[in-house]
Order: C-alpha cells, then sequence, then structure tokens
C-alpha cells in the first residue's frame, strides 16, 4: 500500500490493543453522527407514516402544482384536478387542502433538517467526549 506514493506498511493492531485516543474519539464521533441519522430517519418517517409509497411518489407533483396554484390561481393544476374528481369534491377545495398539507409539512420538514443539521455540526465542532455525550436529539425541539 502506498499513501502520496511513498511505501506504507499497515499493520492490524494486535488482539487486546487500544485505540490511539483520537482515533477512539472519531469512532465515537462518528457513532454520534449515525444516532442523529437513526433519530431524524426515526422522525421523517413519523411524517409519512400511513401513506403507501406509491402516493408519496406523487408528492412532488402535487406540491409543485399547489404552491403554483397558491402563487398564481389561474395556474394549471391537473394533477389536483383528477384527485378532486376520484375524491368527488371541487376542484378548488382539492387545492387548498393540497396547499395546506404542503405547507404543514414544509413546516414540520424545515424543522427536522434543521435539528439534524445543527447536532450534526455540534458533533463536528465537539472537542470532547463529554461534548459529543451532551448532544443529544429531542423530540421536544421538533414538534
Amino acid at each position: 500500500m502506498t499513501i502520496n506514493d511513498e511505501p506504507f506498511d499497515f499493520e492490524p493492531l494486535p488482539v487486546g490493543a487500544t485505540l490511539p485516543a483520537e482515533a477512539k474519539f472519531e469512532q465515537a464521533r462518528e457513532a454520534k453522527l449515525s444516532e442523529i441519522n437513526s433519530a431524524f430517519n426515526a422522525a421523517a418517517a413519523a411524517l409519512t407514516d400511513g401513506y403507501p409509497e406509491a402516493e408519496r411518489t406523487t408528492w412532488a407533483t402535487q406540491q409543485k402544482e399547489a404552491l403554483a396554484w397558491g402563487a398564481d390561481p389561474a395556474a394549471p393544476t391537473p394533477y389536483l384536478d383528477g384527485l378532486a374528481a376520484a375524491r368527488g369534491i371541487l376542484a378548488e377545495e382539492m387545492r387548498q387542502k393540497t396547499l395546506d398539507q404542503t405547507q404543514l409539512f414544509m413546516v414540520a420538514s424545515q424543522q427536522l433538517v434543521g435539528t439534524r443539521q445543527r447536532l450534526r455540526d455540534l458533533a463536528y465542532d465537539a472537542k470532547t467526549q463529554v461534548e459529543l455525550d451532551g448532544i443529544k436529539w429531542s423530540s421536544a425541539e421538533t414538534t
């Protein structure tokens, strides 16, 4: 193996040997980042729980049409209009329902993503194990 075109001998640590403190801290940081991401994934999954995957694949189209309609009531909304017809409700009611849900989802997801990014930044900035241990995902922060 070479590093920067220089030979580098890599020897695994002997059984029972301990990692240098810096390597242990980096492993702890990686574990903290994984913990943060797992908590984020659980909280994000709660936003979409109960919706079939096939329906979720239509959300980008619904969001685009609802936001366009919210900005300009004359904007075409063919997908939302089709949903309204299938539901047996007025197209305007469907557009408003979708716009309302889109805005609620955006607010909730902003909180989740922002919290994950803040905690990630704290983990990267941490200099001690105590600082890392103090970084926790709190559901109260994202509600």
